[in-house]
């Protein structure tokens, strides 16, 4: 990973000299993040869920807001480096069967646990225009896990008998190096859509006792100034 950043700051830097006389532009953006795990790990779970006919994994629904910058390499070639506060992690919910007998029917226990991963997204991107306001962009992104929990509810009778948040930030690796890609609209009064995902590379475990990556889809709108 340090190696990874060292490219990134000597690349920009290499860049800087042919870049005094472009526009720099900001902007800010936020958006919808629908996430979910991948990996040997992550499908040893699902194939447990769906066994038990009980328990189902989903996408795990969250959001991201930031800021990046914009810096013209040519007509173009953009190149945007941005900060982004990113909700992640996935989600577990099911209910007992309904064919079990007495009591446990009628009580309708049901329960949701649900991974909450609190991450800052830093990634580096190459957004390239190739028609008017259309472009596509792509880089490599480093993340920091600032928080990680996970909410655990339980009900019954329709009334909620469980709900806990338990940090589980022990075993998480606090950086997580990915890729992301794109296509995005830039509309002329500045305003902008995207639509991304995002490839986590590196196993979410600090010690690889076992093999698990982020998977992020996310739309966005934000204003370029």
């Amino acid at each position: 990973m340090k190696k990874i950043l060292f490219a990134t700051v000597i690349s920009t830097m290499l860049f800087l000299p042919k870049l005094q006389a472009q526009e720099i532009k900001y902007g800010f953006r936020a958006g919808l993040n629908v996430s979910d795990w991948a990996g040997d790990a992550a499908a040893t779970i699902e194939d447990v869920v769906s066994l038990t006919e009980v328990f189902d994994t989903r996408s795990n629904t969250g959001f991201h807001v930031g800021s990046y910058l914009e810096i013209p390499v040519g007509n173009r070639l953009v190149i945007e480096p941005a900060l982004l506060y990113s909700r992640k992690g996935i989600r577990v919910e099911g209910r007992l069967p309904e064919n079990l007998p007495g009591i446990f029917d009628l009580l309708n226990v049901n329960a949701t646990v649900t991974n909450r991963a609190h991450y800052i997204d830093m990634p580096l991107m190459a957004r390239f225009y190739v028609g008017e306001g259309v472009n596509l962009f792509g880089g490599p992104q480093v993340s920091y896990l600032v928080s990680n929990r996970l909410n655990v509810e339980a009900g019954a009778l329709g009334f909620n008998v469980l709900n806990e948040v338990l940090d589980i930030d022990e075993g998480f690796r606090k950086f997580d190096v990915g890729l992301t890609a794109g296509l995005g609209y830039q509309f002329a009064n500045g305003l902008h859509i995207n639509a991304s995902y995002d490839f986590g590379l590196t196993s979410l475990d600090d010690q690889n006792r076992f093999d698990v990556h982020n998977r992020v889809a996310k739309v966005s709108v934000g204003f370029t100034f």
